[in-house]
């Protein structure tokens, strides 16, 4: 039995398990894939994922490509492919816990006025008794 055909069915099954897959080409300078990793990092950016290092990162490749330095640009791609499979890997959790924080901070702001409305007489109230307690009243003649 030849392991092979198996081998490469595995590979393509693991591959095609993550809809944002990187383009995995042996040059990391070429426009597509550039492309397709600009195209993963906007996408993470579009739910809210920090993608400032890894922008910082591609800007470094930009440059070891442009000067033609191969070896640093092949090592800054695997890099930053592989700090994008984890962002990916956490997008979904990082989107859901902004679009939470951010329903509770408008549910905090909306509830405002009405607790206001509702204990600010209360309050008032107490504060003014408080202060003349220890009036006395005098009967007048």
């Amino acid at each position: 039995m030849n392991p092979v055909p198996l081998l490469i069915i595995i590979l393509l099954s693991l591959y095609t398990q993550n809809p944002s897959n990187i383009n995995l080409q042996s040059d990391p300078c070429s426009i597509d894939t550039l492309a397709d990793t600009l195209r993963v990092i906007e996408e993470l950016n579009s739910k809210y994922v920090d993608t400032s290092g890894i922008i910082d990162s591609i800007n470094k490749l930009v440059k070891a490509c442009s000067v033609g330095d191969n070896a640093t640009a092949l090592y800054l791609y695997n890099n930053i492919s592989s700090t994008l499979s984890k962002l990916i890997s956490s997008a979904d959790h990082v989107y859901w816990a902004n679009m939470i924080s951010r329903v509770i901070i408008s549910a905090i702001l909306l509830s405002i006025p009405a607790l206001v409305y509702l204990y600010l007489p209360k309050i008032y109230l107490y504060l003014w008794f408080i202060t003349r307690r220890k009036w006395l009243v005098v009967r007048r003649k």
